[in-house]
């Protein structure tokens, strides 16, 4: 195996490895958001969750999608950081049970910070996916970072309302 071959393999099992924990991401994203849409207060919270919820079974199906491209089996790899932004949001929520616009604004700010993580890792995807020639597989992971963005854009300004005596 020359030394080019040698590292187009391996660039090629670290997109899919990082394909690998997007989905995982996404998968486990499903359970807290369901669980978040429980114990919101806020209308405009609960809307905010019950959409990007939605939003996330279609990026999770992107992503089942882009394995189909890549001619392999989807598989969810562990993802570490995600794993990490789930069980702060449970212990945000468990210490902030007492009132509900405590409780809504600890929701909104660790969606955020589930949404930057995933923009940063969508935003890496798409270059690697660019830089490589997937042309088709950019454009999925595109159209999934831009509802990113806009769901960036909603969480500030829910989190505004919410924050508001």
């Amino acid at each position: 195996m020359t030394e080019s071959t040698d590292k187009t393999t391996q660039f090629h099992q670290l997109f899919t490895a990082e394909l690998e924990e997007m989905l995982w991401a996404s998968e486990h994203l499903l359970k807290l958001l369901y669980s978040l849409t429980l114990v919101a207060e806020n209308d405009s919270l609960k809307s905010m969750l019950h959409s990007y919820l939605d939003k996330t079974v279609v990026h999770v199906q992107r992503l089942k999608d882009i394995f189909e491209r890549l001619k392999q089996q989807p598989k969810a790899r562990k993802c570490q950081g995600m794993a990490g932004l789930i069980i702060e949001a449970g212990l945000l929520i468990e210490h902030t049970d007492q009132n509900a616009q405590v409780t809504d604004t600890a929701i909104l700010m660790i969606m955020q910070k589930i949404n930057q993580y995933e923009m940063a890792g969508y935003e890496s995807m798409v270059t690697f996916a660019e830089q490589w020639h997937h042309h088709f597989i950019k454009e999925i992971l595109l159209a999934t970072l831009k509802e990113k963005w806009q769901a960036d854009t909603e969480l500030a300004s829910i989190t505004l309302m919410v924050m508001t005596p």
